[in-house]
């Protein structure tokens, strides 16, 4: 496993637990690792175009797009022990953890600026949509500029003005619309809804993009205040509040269909085909899937029952959440074992 793979692993596990400034911290380690690889290569493909084909346009052109890839592949292969297509992975999932730290974590969400983040989200959206596509560096690097000092990172610079990158962020949302990566759509529509104004255009077009209507944001929670508001708002405060209780709980109770079964489980005695079956039914895997389905499934899972979620459903919501929390671990736990993840 390689060192930013064995960083990934603790950064998760941090956030598993809600320390989100501990996991974030590592979470960034690893995202400036890969951003200095790339920045490293892009920089040197520039100053080689810069001394060696300066009045050539075109073939620097086709000197970039012919060995940008080859040696960004080269750079992860001696830098991370990764080739291109797992450093991607490694990529994806660090940037995915690196936003829910800060939407999660009150103290991060008030120092980062709303552009800053929505930057970021615009990258995970280029990573996730071009993950397929053999050219994803270059696509990526289209928008984003990784500026390197005296072979560091010095920043990341985004290459669009504010609304060309809503424009960007809502073109990629409406793209991955039908796919697995949907509630990624729901993620970025709750961080908005707590940082900025719900009746923006921006707002109102990504929510209508995405199909989701309702939140379960903490935010949510404090729509009226108890204290200062009286007659039809202090009614409307607790219809809404005992709604969205039922609603969180009866989501959670039928999650719950199988309990009784996996606790009567017994991996001593189990096949290793048994195990697939049960561990993958935990993490909901389904058919064919690859080592990237299984920690994307994992991290779906592990967020359904977040600490944020349930805190305010009450004691039997919140153990019983606990205990999905270390099922999924356990499963996740014994999958990556078994797959060398």
């Amino acid at each position: 496993m390689s060192n930013i793979s064995k960083l990934r692993d603790a950064a998760d596990l941090l956030l598993s637990l809600g320390n989100y400034e501990e996991a974030y911290c590592i979470y960034d380690e690893i995202y400036c690792q890969i951003w200095n690889a790339l920045g490293s290569v892009q920089s040197g493909i520039t100053e080689f175009s810069f001394n060696f084909l300066t009045h050539n346009i075109r073939p620097s052109i086709d000197f970039r797009n012919q060995f940008l890839e080859p040696a960004v592949n080269t750079i992860f292969i001696k830098w991370f022990n990764l080739d291109i297509d797992q450093t991607l992975n490694e990529f994806i999932f660090t940037v995915y953890g690196h936003l829910q730290c800060i939407c999660y974590s009150q103290s991060l969400i008030a120092q980062l600026p709303s552009q800053t983040i929505l930057s970021e989200f615009l990258i995970l959206y280029n990573l996730i949509y071009y993950s397929t596509n053999d050219k994803w560096i270059t696509h990526l690097l289209r928008y984003i500029s990784p500026i390197i000092d005296s072979n560091r990172l010095k920043k990341i610079r985004i290459n669009l003005p504010e609304e060309g990158i809503n424009r960007q962020l809502l073109h990629l949302a409406e793209k991955i619309k039908f796919t697995d990566w949907n509630s990624l759509n729901q993620f970025m529509l709750e961080y908005i809804g707590k940082t900025s104004d719900r009746n923006s255009e921006f707002f109102i077009t990504l929510q209508n993009i995405s199909g989701f209507t309702s939140f379960h944001s903490k935010s949510y929670n404090n729509r009226y205040d108890k204290k200062s508001t009286k007659g039809k708002k202090q009614k409307s405060y607790e219809k809404y509040e005992r709604y969205e209780k039922y609603e969180k709980y009866e989501k959670y109770e039928k999650r719950d269909t199988s309990s009784e079964g996996q606790s009567k489980f017994d991996s001593t005695g189990s096949t290793e085909e048994e195990k697939i079956k049960y561990y993958g039914a935990i993490l909901g895997l389904k058919g064919r899937v690859t080592k990237s389905d299984i920690r994307k499934k994992y991290l779906e899972e592990i967020s359904k029952y977040h600490p944020d979620r349930v805190q305010n459903l009450g004691a039997e919501i919140v153990d019983f959440a606990e205990q999905k929390t270390k099922e999924i671990n356990a499963a996740y736990d014994w999958l990556k074992i078994k797959f060398k993840l």
